[in-house]
């Protein structure tokens, strides 16, 4: 398996934009802020249907999950026009979800991307959350480990 850092960045300069259904807010849009890192396991290629397969995982901060994990898998087919899915799950501390759905994403570089995740629910807190979160990523290649010299 290969294994890839990330950083990914949801801030103003980015745009972000995350709609809360909760009591105090609801319909209203709210302010989303993030920054997290993690790795990006590559688990396989299907060469029938174009297709390599990625599982994400990560730790971050962001604003209204406070202190968060992400857990996702990405399906990115490497055939033009042929759109990429994904899901993520990211954590709050106390357990809240927030759910989310890859809608559009591309690379702008060789190792930068950014995508367009919809917002489909959550648990606790985000039960009922809908919305646009837009991200930046940054990968960069783990350094391999180098095996002892024997003599």
């Amino acid at each position: 398996m290969k294994h890839q850092l990330y950083g990914f960045a949801t801030v103003a300069v980015v745009l972000a934009a995350l709609v809360l259904n909760v009591p105090a807010t609801a319909g209203e849009d709210v302010p989303f802020k993030a920054r997290s890192g993690g790795i990006v396991t590559n688990l396989g290629f299907d060469p029938v249907r174009n297709i390599v397969y990625l599982h994400i995982t990560g730790k971050g901060e962001a604003t209204h999950l406070g202190t968060f994990t992400v857990d996702g898998n990405r399906e990115v087919s490497l055939t033009p026009g042929v759109p990429s899915r994904g899901n993520w799950v990211y954590t709050a501390a106390n357990g809240d979800k927030l759910l989310l759905v890859g809608v559009v994403g591309h690379a702008t570089g060789p190792t930068t991307a950014v995508a367009t995740l919809r917002i489909v629910g959550g648990t606790g807190r985000f039960q009922g959350a809908t919305g646009l979160l837009e991200i930046a990523v940054t990968f960069a290649i783990a350094p391999r480990r180098r095996s002892p010299t024997l003599y």
